[in-house]
This record gives structure tokens, sequence and C-alpha cells, in this order.
């Protein structure tokens, strides 16, 4: 991993900027380190910048500790292999487009801390099969599973708001079970489901 330190008073603080291809020519799974220490100085791994491992094709699952409070716009990106992402739970705030184009991501594990799914986050995730939105979920901003044919069913607990395209040609998706509390679904969210 390429790391940038970002604070260097207390708390001190680094960020993932990119990671080298070269290092994991075999790694199948990613654990990102809460913390790391440099000259002797211990710091705490709370972003991951815009892009850090995007284009990725090496990596098949990604560990994201507890320490990571950012990930920022499509930090993930047209990863091709990754099937498996694990989301610490002081993830609270999270970019555009995070996940987009993963093409064999199946199975994600989310923050308990997000109050949101921001635009594009699983956009084209087609082999998409296994998420549960936590409770703390209260908004799926636009695009957040278009594309996701392989899904099939999905709970969304205290969703009040699906933006619009939420699930648009989500070929698979014929189970949604919706919360009480939602209030508004946006312009074609279900359109090319099996709804409609």
């Amino acid at each position: 991993l390429y790391l940038e330190i970002t604070s260097d008073t207390m708390p001190k603080t680094v960020a993932v900027t990119g990671f080298s291809a070269t290092s994991a020519t075999s790694l199948d799974s990613l654990v990102i380190p809460s913390t790391v220490t440099y000259n002797g100085t211990t710091y705490s791994v709370t972003k991951i910048n815009q892009s850090a491992i995007a284009h990725s094709n090496l990596i098949r699952a990604i560990v994201i500790p507890n320490s990571v409070k950012t990930i920022e716009n499509y930090a993930f990106w047209d990863s091709h292999n990754l099937t498996s992402v694990i989301m610490g739970d002081s993830v609270s705030n999270m970019g555009i487009e995070v996940f987009d184009y993963c093409t064999s991501l199946s199975s994600v594990t989310l923050s308990n801390a997000l109050t949101y799914i921001p635009v594009g986050t699983f956009d084209r995730c087609s082999s998409l099969v296994n998420i549960t939105i936590p409770p703390s979920i209260k908004e799926i901003k636009e695009r957040g599973f278009r594309g996701c044919s392989s899904l099939d069913s999905i709970a969304l607990p205290n969703v009040e708001v699906i933006g619009e395209d939420v699930f648009l040609n989500c070929t698979s998706l014929s189970h949604i079970t919706y919360s009480d509390s939602t209030k508004k679904i946006g312009k074609n969210a279900l359109f090319n489901t099996a709804y409609y």
C-alpha cells in the first residue's frame, strides 16, 4: 500500500493513496491495517483516497478496518476480480461510485455508521447477490444498485428514500422488503426488474 500522512499532530493519521501491483501478484486478500508505524511513530489509517485502489484486477477480497472513517470517490472503481468487501463500522463518509463496475463483486458487508448509500455505489456490479443494508441507512442515492443483474432480493429496514434509477436493470430482482418509513421511490427506480 502507498500511504500519505494526513495529520502529524495528535491524533496522527494517514490515508491510503495507492496500491503496488508488483507486491501483490498472488494476493487474494488485502487487509488494510488499522495502524502503521513510520520512523518510530504510529499512525491510524483513517481514509482511503479517491481512486486509491481503482482498476486493480489482482485483489479478490478487501477488509477495511474500524479505524477507517472515510472512503473517497471511485476508491475501488473498475476492480473486476474483487469478489468480497468487509467494511469496518467506523466508515461514516463514502464518496460516489466507490465500487462502480466491480463486475465480480458478490458479497458486501457495509458499515453500520453509514446513513446513506451514495450515488452509483454499486452501479454495474453484475455479480452482487449478498448485501445487508444496515438499519442506519435512511437513503439510497441515484443509481445505487443500477445494473446489479444477479441481485434477486434485498431488505431495506429503515430506508426512507430510494433515488432515481436505484434498481434500474436489476433484472433478477423479484423481492424487496420495504420499511414502514419508506416515503419516496424515485423515477425508474424499479424499471427493468421483475417488478416492472
